[in-house]
Order: structure tokens, then C-alpha cells, then sequence
């Protein structure tokens, strides 16, 4: 905990940092979101909870030291047939010492080691938390990418088409086209433009959604995917799926959640066991017993005290009873974990595997739509074809634009949540697919 505390810190160094960048990427988001999530802070005050928790139970183990002193001051009357003699005044002191060490007590050893298995069931929970809020940003950045990409597309796309409508009224006035061409392509224009309100209204929607995770306005341009980066997925299904089964969070939660209940089913065994402890003890005092006063004594004392437990009601075979079945718990929800993890995992590999042949035939349908363009464009001015011709490849090739961003996004997203499931560290993920951004 105490590393990744540091992390704080260093994350309210980014934080500066971005607010002065003229871009903003990944890594610096996630700094960002680790000191603002809701989600991580609640996490990770949970692993201290559990952390305090241990430190309780380890004192437990530890000596116990008592001292106390008592300052009195006494009135003392004799009465002898009713008479009382004069009163006598005097002061009374006491003072004590008393330390106590455990030497075997079974019960509180398995209290102390069931809290240390929560305590690092914790920290494995709050990188699962880490893992998931970074998936989280992913997803909404890149969302809010796409949305930037489509009007920066519906943009280009009206500029296009209002250059097609200038050249078709041109066409027209010299009696190259007919009225007809001019009405459907400024059919096509006032069409585009309610496409780029919708699209503008959808890049502040995203921006909102990517502010709400990183815990503050994001103005910044975000940094673009490097273009003509050539993407890849390492390794077979297996490969993930061992590095899943060895480094997952969540599952290595559950392992320590089962840990700790059979730690506590043997505290509640040890409750049978007998206890062993080791006393000492200092007084010394000038009162003796009803505060009579008496000349100074010290008294010092050690022993070796134990019990044995003999009958307590069938109490403690039901706790035991009662941890158990808490055992059995533990270990059938760490089998949920698990197969939920690797179904999650297979479905990730598959997606991205997916996602890596949609972004080759998207690129294909890209070059094969730019090329259709041209040659209708190069058709319209010889008379061949139409202007609907030209604006359906016009409108095709912005189409196959968006499904080539759109596929490259799906696969982004789906490695992010490969390697957020397969990977022990949420920063290195992040990293990785920081490197497939722009550099600000």
C-alpha cells in the first residue's frame, strides 16, 4: 500500500502538468482519475480498513502492559463504646505494574493470520478496481474520439458536397445539367448539416462522460491514434488464459478471501485448545485493605497462568459448525470469479481476433471506396455518370472513413479489457496502449 500511496502524489504532479499541455493522452488521464474516482478512494480506504484491522489483531499477540496509581487521602475514626476517639488523617498512595505476554493462544493466531489474508485480498481488490476504472476511461475516451472523428468526417463531408453544388450549379447555368441535379444535391447538403448538429451534440455528450471519470472538465484535445500503426495480438488463447489464471486481481482476491475463512474456521476450532500466558507484576503501596493505613510495602509477582476450556454450551462446535460452511462459501465464489474472469477473457481474445481482420477489411474498403470516388468524379465531368453517382461514393467513402476508425477503436477497447483481466498491473496496460497514441 505504502508504493502505491506514493502514486498519489505523483499523480497531483500530472495534474499540473496536463492543466498547462495542449494535449491530453491516456497516461496522463489515468494519473488524474487515480486521485479523483470515486470508485479507486473507496477501494483503497477499504484495503486500509483492512490493513488497521491486522495491526489490531497482531497486537493481540504482542505484550500487554497495564500501570495505574491511585492518591488518596483518608479519615479514619475508632469508636469504642459508642466514643469516638480523634479522627486520624492521612494520605495513601498505590501504584501497580502488570505485563502480560501470550505464549500459546491459538485462537488469537488465527484471528491475527485471517486478517492478513483480508488485508492482501483487499490490495488484489483495489487493483481490480484500478483495472476496471482504466477500461472505464478507455472506453470513453476513444468514445470521445470517435465522436470528434465523425464531424471532423461530417465536416469534410458537407465541405465536399457544397464544392459538388457549386460546380453542379455552374454546370446548370450553362446548361450542362439539369435542375433536378442541383435539387438533389442540395437535398444531400441540408441532409449533412442536421448530421453535423447531431454530431456536435454528441462530441459534448462524450466530453461529459470522459469529465465524470476523470473527475473534471476535459478541454484538452485528446491525442489520436498514431496513424498507419500496424496492429497485432500476441500470443495464442492459452497464453492469455495461463497469464490470466497467474496474475488476475480478482482472482487473486478470492484465493485470499479463501484463506482467510479457513483461518477463521481455526480460530473457531482453537476455541477447544487451552491458552497459555506469562504475568508480571510490580505494586507497591502504604494502604492496606480498606485504605487502612499501613507502613509502605512492595509486592512482586510473576506466574505462568492457564486455561482449559471444558464446556461452553456447544457454542463453539457451532461456531465451528457456522465456519465451514462459511469455507465452502469462499470457494465457490472464487469458482464464480473464475469462470466469469476466463469467459470474460475468451470473449475479449475473440473480439479483439475479430476486431483485427474488421480493421484489415475496413482498410481495404477505405482504398476501394477513395478509388471509386475518383473515377466517378473523373466519369461526371466526361458526362458518364450522374451527380447521385458522385455523391454516393462521396457518401461511401465517408462511410468506409468512419467504419475504419470505428474498427480500429473496437479493437483498442477489446485489448484494453484483454490486458486489464490478463495483467497484474492496471499502469502497464495503460501504458501500452499510450504508445499507440500521438505523443502530445
Amino acid at each position: 500500500m505504502k508504493a502505491r500511496i506514493s502514486k498519489v502524489g505523483f499523480a497531483g504532479l500530472m495534474a499540473m502538468a496536463l492543466s498547462t499541455a495542449q494535449a491530453a493522452d491516456l497516461e496522463e488521464l489515468f494519473n488524474i482519475t487515480f486521485n479523483q474516482d470515486p470508485r479507486i478512494r473507496i477501494a483503497e480506504s477499504e484495503a486500509k480498513i483492512a490493513e488497521a484491522v491486522e495491526r489490531q489483531n497482531l497486537g493481540g499477540l504482542l505484550p500487554q502492559i497495564s500501570a495505574s496509581s491511585s492518591h488518596s487521602r483518608n479519615r479514619r475514626e475508632v469508636f469504642i463504646d459508642d466514643a469516638a476517639d480523634d479522627p486520624e488523617y492521612y494520605d495513601g498512595e498505590t501504584y501497580s505494574l502488570v505485563i502480560q505476554q501470550p505464549l500459546f493462544d491459538m485462537a488469537r493466531f488465527e484471528r491475527y493470520q485471517a486478517s492478513e489474508a483480508r488485508t492482501q485480498a483487499s490490495e488484489a481488490a483495489f487493483k481490480d478496481t484500478l483495472g476496471s476504472v482504466g477500461v472505464d476511461l478507455v472506453d470513453r475516451y476513444f468514445k470521445v474520439l470517435a465522436a470528434e472523428d465523425n464531424i471532423e468526417l461530417v465536416i469534410t463531408e458537407r465541405q465536399a458536397i457544397e464544392k459538388q453544388l457549386e460546380q453542379v450549379r455552374s454546370r446548370y447555368e450553362r446548361q450542362l445539367a439539369v435542375i433536378t441535379d442541383v435539387l438533389e444535391v442540395e437535398a444531400r447538403l441540408d441532409s449533412i448539416l442536421a448530421n453535423e448538429v447531431a454530431a456536435k451534440n454528441e462530441v459534448a455528450i462524450t466530453r461529459e462522460a470522459l469529465a465524470e471519470v476523470v473527475g473534471k472538465p476535459v478541454y484538452e484535445k485528446l491525442s489520436p491514434v498514431v496513424a498507419n500503426i500496424d496492429f497485432t495480438l500476441e500470443g495464442t488463447m492459452q497464453h492469455w488464459v495461463d497469464k490470466t489464471l497467474a496474475n488476475n486481481s480478482a482472482l487473486k482476491s478470492r484465493k485470499k478471501a479463501i484463506e482467510a475463512a479457513q483461518y477463521d474456521l481455526g480460530q473457531a476450532k482453537s476455541e477447544h485448545y487451552p491458552t497459555a500466558s506469562w504475568v508480571v507484576s510490580a505494586r507497591k503501596s502504604d494502604t492496606g485493605n480498606l485504605n487502612e493505613n499501613t507502613r509502605r510495602n512492595e509486592t512482586y509477582y510473576t506466574a505462568l497462568q492457564f486455561n482449559v476450556p471444558l464446556y461452553s454450551g456447544g457454542t463453539t462446535s457451532a461456531r465451528v459448525e457456522e465456519s465451514q460452511y462459511r469455507v465452502e462459501i469462499a470457494k465457490q465464489q472464487a469458482e464464480e470469479i473464475r469462470r466469469a474472469v476466463l469467459r470474460q477473457l475468451r470473449a475479449s481474445y475473440l473480439t479483439t481476433q475479430a476486431s483485427l481482420k474488421a480493421l484489415s477489411a475496413a482498410a481495404k474498403a477505405l482504398t476501394s471506396a477513395s478509388k471509386s470516388l475518383e473515377a466517378r468524379e473523373q466519369a461526371f465531368k466526361f458526362g458518364t455518370v450522374t451527380v447521385v453517382d458522385v455523391l454516393d461514393s462521396l457518401r461511401d467513402k465517408f462511410r468506409a472513413e468512419r467504419d475504419y476508425k470505428a474498427a480500429q477503436y473496437s479493437f483498442i477497447l477489446s485489448y484494453a479489457q484483454l490486458l486489464n483481466t490478463a495483467q497484474a498491473d492496471p499502469h502497464e496496460g495503460v501504458q501500452k496502449l499510450n504508445n499507440w497514441l500521438v505523443n502530445p
